[in-house]
């Protein structure tokens, strides 16, 4: 998730009433006119693609209130495009004007939705979350050495040490700030706000890199740190090369009579070590959880080609890049498995509401023979307006208590008498995603004012295709009844400790998938499992894995004591350390 730093000042206070000194102040208003003018003509084309877009959108709308709807939210936007730019561009300024302000600790978007938070449109604002995650992580990965050279001249300007890059204005963790703040004034939907975050970087930031150099050069040409230049720092890498140099300095080689030596500029000169048996180095590398990582496992590729014929200070630079690769690698599936958890968090607490709503409706069913047509409609449509309200909510509102009762009222066949009654079903199903016209046709229905045969067989038909909330493959699952070994199974699983790596046979091959239980809920059985790369594998829950068990084709994975990439390299430095000749 997105990292939002609180700022001490709230207020969007422009750099000139800062009570900055002149020269900082100068620098800054000089960065923020830069900025503006790097971001106009990006941004214009950015409300223009979106535009094009909503209008794409209008003409392949169904019927004439659908378009009509469509031809709407263009004319809104239209009249509030102008609004934004100014919007984001003053939230970025407000950041400019509090650099010397203290930061108080990082406020993060929330790890887990809260139960009484969530509607039914969490899995959007999710996926908004996903997209900037991911925007966030291109952008500063492509662009770390201007940001780098950014956070050194904030940190002078600051007064302060050098800025990270959550806190450089205009920065990408500062855009996606401005951005989010900004949308409100288009008054977007969720579904629109997502297409805007996807159309950002592509549109807007493409000339990114540009930008960055044009605000390095604003800075420096003020006097802020001209000519800085940054290098990374190779420290650890020197040092292990140092190591590596005196294990092949103290290692028997084919001439004895060659040992290290100090050369005029201080160097080390070491004897070339033996080269490495490439059938250890190929072992190793086979044996890397690379495979979704395509990039690591070509970079890897190449360095174990390599080292098959390097010596050995070589081979401890490239054990620090191959190492570095692989945190990174660590880092990705890190990042991956917790929005894999995130999700499947989200989604059991909609099954969860789901089921508690269908309790509720059979409850009020028990005492009411109400229509078949009336049962279909409560059992479908009304359903999600009752998961809706629980997951708002919580059972305990007041909110839930009425949509309780008016679920009563609706099994006893509606009141056609009361003129309030259809208007307030329809408002609730137009808050769980049903368009117009159809949610007026099942309120009416519901509400007992309309009795059309034929407008009920439309419907019907039309609910017969419609997707029901959260539906997936695997909420449809049935499982036979465990048996006394499989209900062991189930409650040692359910006991297992998440991050407890399992081993799961049945992939076509005779090797077993090794697979990690992330997670599990204990009121509907979900369980999430992911690979060495945090990608989720499958649908799967503790029922299946418990019959899974029982027949032995789950079991739990032996701990591995010794870490793969550290015993790796105990075995390639070993062979390295071998006279040339000897066995393997």
């Amino acid at each position: 998730m997105l990292s939002m730093p609180s700022f001490s000042s709230g207020s969007q206070m422009p750099v000139a009433a800062a009570g900055l000194s002149p020269r900082v102040r100068a620098s800054l208003e000089s960065y923020s006119k830069g900025l503006s003018t790097e971001l106009a003509a990006p941004a214009e084309a950015l409300l223009w693609a979106l535009e094009a877009q909503l209008q794409r959108a209008a003409d392949t709308a169904r019927g004439s209130a659908g378009q009509a709807e469509a031809l709407q939210r263009i004319a809104d936007f239209r009249q509030r495009r102008g609004q934004w730019l100014p919007r984001l561009l003053g939230v970025i300024e407000a950041e400019l004007a509090d650099i010397r302000k203290p930061v108080s600790a990082p406020a993060s978007l929330p790890a887990s939705l809260e139960y009484q938070h969530l509607s039914l449109v969490d899995h959007e604002e999710m996926e908004q979350e996903v997209v900037l995650g991911d925007v966030l992580r291109r952008l500063e990965h492509q662009h770390a050495t201007d940001l780098h050279l950014l956070g050194q001249r904030f940190g002078v300007l600051a007064c302060a040490p050098a800025f990270g890059f959550e806190r450089i204005p205009a920065g990408p963790q500062s855009l996606l700030r401005a951005l989010r703040q900004s949308t409100d004034v288009l008054e977007l939907s969720p579904e629109w706000q997502l297409q805007l975050y996807r159309l950002f970087e592509p549109v807007m930031l493409r000339e990114y890199a540009h930008c960055l150099q044009l605000l390095n050069e604003l800075l420096s040409s003020h006097g802020v740190l001209p000519g800085l230049v940054f290098r990374p720092y190779r420290g650890r890498i020197e040092r292990a090369a140092r190591h590596a140099a005196a294990i092949a300095a103290r290692q028997p080689v084919a001439s004895a009579a060659a040992p290290a030596a100090i050369a005029s500029d201080g160097t080390i000169a070491v004897p070339q070590a033996p080269a490495v048996d490439p059938a250890v180095l190929r072992a190793w590398f086979d044996d890397l959880p690379l495979d979704g990582d395509d990039t690591g496992a070509r970079q890897l590729h190449a360095l174990m080609e390599n080292l098959a014929r390097t010596d050995a200070p070589r081979f401890a630079q490239a054990q620090g890049e191959v190492e570095d690769a692989l945190r990174q690698s660590a880092r990705k599936a890190e990042l991956a498995e917790r929005r894999h958890i995130q999700s499947a968090q989200g989604r059991d607490r909609l099954e969860a509401a789901k089921l508690h709503a269908s309790e509720q409706i059979e409850a009020a069913l028990e005492l009411r023979e109400p229509s078949k047509f009336v049962q279909t409609l409560l059992r479908q449509a009304w359903a999600d307006v009752l998961a809706l309200a629980r997951l708002r909510f919580g059972e305990d509102s007041a909110q839930w208590h009425d949509v309780a009762l008016l679920t009563d009222v609706l099994a006893a066949g509606g009141n056609p008498a009361d003129a309030g009654l259809a208007p307030r079903v329809l408002r609730a199903l137009l808050q769980v995603g049903y368009h117009a016209d159809e949610a007026s046709e099942i309120a009416r229905h519901l509400s007992g004012v309309s009795t059309d045969a034929l407008a009920r067989t439309r419907l019907l038909v039309k609910l017969r295709y419609r997707a029901r909330l959260g539906e997936t493959d695997a909420a449809a699952r049935s499982h036979a009844t465990l048996d006394a070994t499989a209900q062991r199974c189930r409650q040692r699983l359910g006991t297992l400790p998440f991050g407890t790596w399992l081993e799961l046979d049945g992939d076509g091959t005779h090797t077993p998938r090794r697979l990690r239980l992330s997670w599990h809920s204990a009121s509907t059985g979900q369980a999430l499992l992911v690979d060495a790369q945090g990608q989720r594998s499958g649908e799967h829950d503790l029922d299946e894995l418990a019959h899974g068990m029982a027949q032995d084709r789950v079991r739990i994975a032996a701990r591995q004591d010794t870490p793969l990439l550290d015993g790796a390299w105990t075995q390639v430095l070993a062979r390295l350390r071998m006279p040339p000749g000897a066995p393997s």
